[in-house]
């Protein structure tokens, strides 16, 4: 099926600026981007039904050294689920949220995470006792464009979101069906809201990462009423997503309380004095009441079978941004435009269809399937230095754990017996252990092997191991109760299950 469009080429903010009092509108590509994730890709050719505007409010951060000065830009959601400390005593030991602390300070302000939290990253439970200063210095409004992928006569029922900083991506307002009267345009538009009415598009609450950004001048920005609206949205293109493991300060924290295995993050103490001479007293001042938006952001990767083709603009090659040369790491839907012969002869599985309503003549025309490839269930948080596990976007879904297997590859289990790690007894001596043959041993014998990485970053060897205890495996590397005692049984009795 082929589409007609306007003519005019729309960047995202003109679209917005064009059409935020217009919407529902279905749109064409015209550009494309190539971005390094899939998130930011969206392919030429393809055909959207934009529904509505969201704004998700973020606070901009920017991180300060011991010399309290400006070194990396940040932004948290206003909703980011951990608690924050000004300076001393301030809000005695429990901490703030950061909604809380915007209503109650005049920015700029500097925070710190509340000292003796425990905050779950992938497999690990770290702790923020020596975690950078933060300069909060104005809050801004971050915009997505919500819809649908529109392939053939169908709404595809997947909730797709487009952040409005993808500056390179460009629309055009689709106006009918070639070889098509109006009216059937009419009776088709009508079909794709009806379906979309039986879509929950409240449920989508934002992106819930760390953006850090290339440059300082955000930092730098004066805002009306301390908020920042509808600027020009290039000047917030993140650079990377990250996590909070990449604002640790360089000493790691001596003290490890026991953390609850079912809560994200638990308040142990009253908040860190380090780097407290970067903290500044202001004046207690009332500021903008922020609604809370924090949930779980829905993405999923859509992949089209047979692609539109702009008919009006002849029969030009696709436009296509070239690929980026900074590693972003945001989880999210992608949009790819797919050629049939990709698929071979095995037809693509075609996803349950919504009610449409009342039988239309469009009804019995062909439609086109949608092939669902292997999708992004859960966005997960990711850092820049250590790419957050991202489970690197990647071709798998970020809900599959794979047991890390570093140091194991091409090692047969009979490969264990030839380890000098053996006493003259048969028992194993654990302590003469190297990093990688410990490695070994946790993966092959103990079933272990998701935390055979984490090991190896940290170094630990035998000997290593021979210090650490099960409390500290359960909160340091994120082990359960029984990991820990199958592993510490290993370390001091060589015993290994049968």
């Amino acid at each position: 099926m082929e589409y007609e469009t306007k003519g005019t080429d729309y960047s995202l903010g003109e679209f917005y600026e064009a059409y935020k009092d217009k919407l529902p509108t279905v749109v064409m590509v015209t550009q494309g981007f190539c971005g390094e994730i899939l998130a930011e890709t969206l392919d030429y050719g393809l055909v959207l039904r934009i529904d509505r505007i969201f704004r998700q409010q973020r606070v901009i951060a920017v991180r300060l050294n011991d010399h309290c000065t400006e070194e990396s830009t940040y932004s948290f959601p206003v909703d980011y689920p951990v608690k924050f400390c000004l300076d001393e005593g301030l809000y005695e030991n429990e901490g703030h949220s950061l909604g809380e602390i915007l209503e109650q300070r005049k920015l700029p302000v500097n925070v710190q995470f509340a000292r003796k939290q425990f905050i779950k990253v992938g497999n690990s439970m770290s702790s923020t006792s020596h975690f950078s200063t933060l300069r909060l210095t104005n809050v801004f409004d971050e915009l997505y464009l919500l819809g649908n992928l529109v392939a053939g006569y169908e709404l595809d029922p997947q909730i797709v979101q487009i952040p409005m900083y993808l500056s390179a991506v460009k629309f055009s307002e689709v106006t009918g069906l070639k070889g098509k009267n109006k009216s059937d345009w009419t009776q088709l538009q009508n079909k794709l809201d009806y379906t979309a009415t039986q879509m929950d598009f409240d449920a989508f609450s934002g992106n819930p990462e760390i953006a850090k950004y290339k440059s300082n001048d955000l930092s730098k920005l004066v805002p009306k009423e301390n908020v920042i609206h509808d600027l020009a949205y290039e000047n917030f293109e993140p650079q990377t997503y990250t996590n909070v493991k990449e604002l640790l300060a360089s000493v790691r924290s001596s003290e490890l309380e026991t953390a609850d295995d079912n809560n994200e993050y638990e308040l142990m103490e009253q908040c860190s004095s380090v780097n407290r001479k970067c903290i500044e007293k202001d004046q207690n001042q009332p500021n903008k009441n922020h609604k809370t938006l924090f949930g779980e952001l829905k993405s999923r990767l859509k992949k089209v079978h047979n692609p539109v083709e702009k008919t009006d603009a002849g029969s030009q090659p696709p436009k296509i941004s070239p690929k980026p040369k900074v590693n972003r790491n945001f989880s999210g839907f992608s949009l790819h435009g797919q050629n049939r012969d990709t698929f071979g002869e095995s037809p693509p599985p075609v996803p349950p269809r919504l009610r449409s309503g009342p039988p239309t003549d469009l009804d019995n025309m062909n439609t086109i399937p949608i092939r669902h490839e292997d999708s992004y269930e859960n966005l997960k948080y990711r850092a820049e230095v250590h790419p957050m596990p991202n489970h690197q976007a990647g071709s798998m879904p970020l809900n599959a754990e794979t047991p890390a297997t570093v140091g194991l590859t091409g090692i047969q289990t009979s490969d264990l017996q030839h380890v000098q790690d053996r006493d003259n007894d048969g028992t194993i001596n654990v302590k003469v252990l190297k990093v990688d043959e410990l490695g070994r041993w946790m993966a092959e014998k103990l079933k272990l092997g998701k935390h055979v990485e984490r090991f190896a970053e940290e170094l630990v060897d035998g000997a290593t191991l021979l210090d650490l205890d099960e409390n500290l495996l359960k909160v340091e590397f994120g082990f359960s109760s029984i990991e820990a005692k199958r592993l510490m049984k290993f370390a001091k009795e060589g015993h290994v299950p049968q």
